[in-house]
C-alpha cells in the first residue's frame, strides 16, 4: 500500500524557530555553518511530504489517530501534525526543553 504524497506547510512558530536556530548558529559557529545546518533541516522538513508515516507518534501528544508525529534532527525535536490535506510542521524544539513546552504544540494553529 503506497502512502499519499501531501504538501508540507510550516506554522509561523516553525518559521520563527528556524530563524532563531540560524541566529544562534551564526553567533556561535559561523553564518556559513548556520546556513548549511538550516538548509539541511529545511530539506528534511520538505521530505516529509512522502515520508511522514515513518516517524514515531509523538508520545507527548497521544491521539487515537496518531496524527502528531515527531523526529529528531541533531539536537532538535520536530513536531508535526498529519491532516487529510497536508503535513503541518508545528514547531522545532531543542531536546533539552521541558515536556510542557512540547505539549503546547497541540495548540499551534496553521494560517
Amino acid at each position: 500500500m503506497e502512502q499519499e504524497v501531501l504538501p508540507v506547510i510550516f506554522s509561523t512558530n516553525t518559521l520563527q524557530c528556524l530563524q532563531a536556530i540560524y541566529e544562534y548558529g551564526a553567533e556561535t559557529f559561523s553564518p556559513t555553518i548556520a546556513e548549511k545546518f538550516v538548509a539541511e533541516l529545511i530539506q528534511k522538513l520538505d521530505g516529509l511530504s512522502n515520508t511522514y508515516m515513518i516517524h514515531a507518534e509523538c508520545r507527548f501528544l497521544p491521539t487515537k489517530s496518531k496524527k502528531y508525529r515527531m523526529f529528531t534532527f541533531v539536537s532538535y525535536l520536530v513536531i508535526y501534525r498529519i491532516t487529510i490535506e497536508h503535513i503541518a510542521v508545528l514547531t522545532i524544539i531543542h531536546k533539552s526543553r521541558s515536556i510542557a513546552t512540547i505539549r503546547v504544540s497541540r495548540r499551534i494553529k496553521i494560517k
